[in-house]
């Protein structure tokens, strides 16, 4: 009976320690259980979900901004290649007007960066899946072998640990194809990618 008054007494405390942790991870979610039980962790779960919700409504706010300042920048950038496409049509082409077109381009590719990095940071804040390592990288390093195969390049890999990941699968997708692709380009002949499975963690 002892025992049961005990772990009855502690179950409220050990919901708050797995909301907590599950924050730590960076999975921002609002648990209603935690509103539930004695009025003491009541008050403290209903304040728990506040902080979550806090947090999910700044990164959200901190996303659109960004977001709102690129598309902003966007109209006098359009007229300054406006404006440059027709002055090479009266003056003709210049250096001038040359650097003029190629820092523009600069800064176009930055909005973009910008606005794609917004993008892949609300993606990774909001959508994460369960999924296998092999079903998430097989399919990219049997394309980068082919691929490296006809540049005449030796492209191998290890078998892979059987681990599940909880991810944003795209994101960390296109994370490891940047990485093999530069890889491939740079290297002189091989290129030899090893997944090692450490306790908690995946080199």
């Amino acid at each position: 009976m002892l025992l049961w008054f005990s772990w009855l007494i502690t179950k409220p405390a050990r919901k708050l320690q797995r909301a907590a942790e599950t924050v730590l991870k960076g999975e921002f979610k609002e648990d209603p259980n935690l509103e539930l039980g004695p009025k003491e962790f009541v008050k403290t779960g209903i304040t728990f979900n506040q902080m979550v919700h806090s947090i999910n409504q700044m990164i959200s706010s901190n996303q659109r901004l960004l977001s709102d300042i690129s598309h902003e920048l966007r109209s006098p950038l359009t007229r300054l290649k406006m404006a440059n496409a027709l002055a090479k049509r009266k003056t003709g082409n210049s250096s001038e007007l040359q650097r003029i077109e190629v820092e523009s381009e600069r800064l176009e590719n930055m909005i973009n960066d910008l606005l794609h990095l917004s993008k892949l940071k609300l993606e990774s804040h909001q959508n994460k899946g369960v999924v296998d390592l092999f079903e998430l990288y097989g399919d990219i390093l049997n394309d980068a072998k082919y691929e490296s195969k006809n540049m005449n390049k030796l492209l191998t890999f290890n078998q892979m640990p059987k681990v599940l990941l909880k991810v944003n699968i795209p994101l960390i997708q296109s994370a490891l194809e940047n990485v093999i692709r530069n890889a491939i380009k740079y290297a002189n002949k091989n290129i030899n990618i090893l997944f090692l499975k450490k306790e908690t963690s995946l080199i």
